[in-house]
């Protein structure tokens, strides 16, 4: 196939072992049309290993931030050497307990497991994200009829256009650049794998070959695992309309543009997205239901284990521009958030949606005096066609950390519209402010009317 370029460079990663006492650790070659870091040198065991660029929208954060990925299978020793000298660092997130030494430019610790970090030597600015994976298992043969296969180097595909179908695997070999969108429509059993990159990067804002970035549509049984994406020009990756769908160890490097989504499942059920990392300028995930579609429902999704950036939007919006059956069955876990500008958890059904079962437990939030945590709102907006509010009900808020410089600042806002447009059956369960248990906690909750039994810790408010 036109698409092949087989490498002997061990599927483009590169394997060392530093000493005995070390296990293997690979990363991925850098091609020779890409620009590595100007501002970070990385050694893990000794060995140096490339650090790759992606580009920020905002001079404030710096033009271009830093990133390394690699894989391991025991505890490695890292030595960062920075550009220039800083007098404090902080590695989020910090309830990972990651101690550092730190000297004038250098910045040494050592992880023991696969882990996905930010190292902030300069605040939000010119950060190194380090993302390092478990050993990758189940490689393909690049020979295998249904893989299509790219080795490491820069990749462009006919109209930068790449569609899977039925029983396909796009292999990203460590080094590879892929710069197309992919999608696949109709199909079953596809998928995106490897430590490789999708890079969209060379498109202006919403101006790429296709609406997405990553796309699947009507599709059932969709894996994508473990790739990098980066610098898409709008929504990144949309699962629509699909079934039965894992999103697992993938990279989103974005903030490049507006729009830049990080994933969208849209009027899609049975939807696992476990072990990213996301860093966007707009939402890091928006679960939608679309008005090009048949209003089928979003359901039976899970989120979890993970670690999102954003630089101006929300973290998880809900509802929000859609127009479906219902949205139900949505459980987010065991997460971190590093960084948010807008409130991170937006729940605003329209169009007569019930936007039920949610739960929302045990998150560790950064909030930096950026107060609002979660608010619940039946809306109406522009996007929607019969103008009339959804509902919420049964939420759960459980086992919440929010570390915070303005402990005042914290809230939660509930708000229904009318009687029959209202938030009913709120949880909040073991919330905590900088480690300690909110000892007022109907303090923080902003309750407007339309809003019915909402309990605090098994205690109905008011009792």
């Amino acid at each position: 196939m036109i698409y092949r370029r087989v490498s002997l460079l061990f599927i483009g990663f590169v394997v060392f072992a530093a000493a005995s006492a070390y296990a293997e650790v690979s990363f991925s070659i850098l091609p020779e049309q890409e620009t590595p870091s100007e501002q970070y040198k990385l050694f893990i065991n000794g060995k140096e290993v490339p650090v790759w660029t992606a580009f920020c929208d905002k001079p404030e954060l710096g033009n271009r931030y830093s990133f390394v990925s690699f894989d391991m299978s025991e505890s490695v020793d890292i030595q960062i050497q920075a550009a220039k000298s800083f007098e404090k660092v902080v590695i989020r997130p910090d309830d990972y307990g990651i101690t550092a030494h730190v000297e004038e430019k250098t910045i040494s610790f050592s992880i023991d497991q696969p882990r996905k970090i930010s190292i902030e030597p300069y605040g939000m600015k010119d950060v190194l994200l380090l993302f390092a994976n478990s050993p990758e298992t189940n490689v393909p043969d690049p020979n295998e009829k249904n893989i299509i296969y790219f080795g490491p180097g820069i990749h462009r595909v006919a109209q930068d256009v790449l569609r899977l179908n039925s029983g396909q695997i796009l292999y990203l070999a460590g080094g590879a650049v892929l710069k197309a969108a992919v999608y696949a429509e109709d199909a079953q059993n596809v998928a995106i794998r490897g430590r490789g990159m999708i890079d969209g990067s060379d498109w202006p804002w919403l101006k790429g070959p296709r609406g997405h970035l990553v796309g699947f549509y009507r599709c059932k049984q969709v894996l994508v695992d473990g790739v990098i994406i980066r610098g898409s020009y709008g929504w990144t990756l949309v699962p629509m309309q699909c079934e039965n769908v894992v999103i697992n160890n993938i990279k989103i490097v974005n903030d490049r543009v507006q729009n830049d989504d990080g994933i969208n499942p849209c009027n899609s059920k049975q939807v696992v997205v476990r072990d990213c990392f996301i860093r966007t300028d707009d939402d890091c995930m928006s679960i939608k239901g679309l008005r090009e579609t048949k209003r089928e429902p979003s359901e039976d999704i899970v989120i979890e284990n993970m670690v999102f950036w954003c630089s101006r939007a929300r973290i998880i919006l809900f509802a929000h521009e859609s127009q479906a059956e219902a949205m139900r069955r949505i459980r987010i876990s065991d997460s971190h958030i590093i960084h948010y500008t807008m409130t991170p958890f937006l729940l605003e059904p329209g169009e007569e949606m019930p936007l039920t079962d949610v739960t929302i437990e045990t998150i560790h939030i950064n909030s930096s005096g950026r107060g609002e945590i979660a608010r619940l709102r039946p809306t109406v907006n522009q996007y929607m066609s019969i103008k009339k509010p959804g509902t919420i009900e049964n939420i759960q808020f459980k086992n919440l950390n929010i570390t915070t410089d303005n402990p005042a600042s914290v809230f939660f806002h509930l708000e229904g519209v009318d009687a029959e447009h209202g938030v009913r059956h709120v949880v909040f369960d073991e919330i905590r402010i900088n480690g300690q248990p909110v000892e007022n906690m109907p303090s923080i909750l902003r309750i407007h009317p339309f809003v019915s039994n909402v309990s605090i810790d098994g205690k109905p408010v008011g009792q």
